[in-house]
């Protein structure tokens, strides 16, 4: 990769408090990174079929999907 080019960051987004910090509600953020992808304009847009789209759907409409995501 290279500066400007669009990527796909998977990880985990985090806050870092220190001690002056807590108090004033201020704290430092990273991301700590799993995968990085390369995004391209063929590649960044998935392809979805009408199936795919009713199975989603019916995945949304789920009571517990909340907990079968975590």
């Amino acid at each position: 990769m290279k500066p400007g080019d669009r990527v796909e960051v998977v990880g985990i987004f985090k806050t870092i408090a220190n001690k002056t910090s807590t108090n004033l509600g201020i704290f430092r953020t990273v991301l700590i990174a799993n995968n990085v992808y390369t995004l391209m304009s063929e590649v960044a847009a998935p392809t979805l079929t009408g199936d795919d789209i009713g199975l989603i759907k019916d995945f949304a409409n789920r009571e517990d999907c909340l907990d079968v995501l975590s």
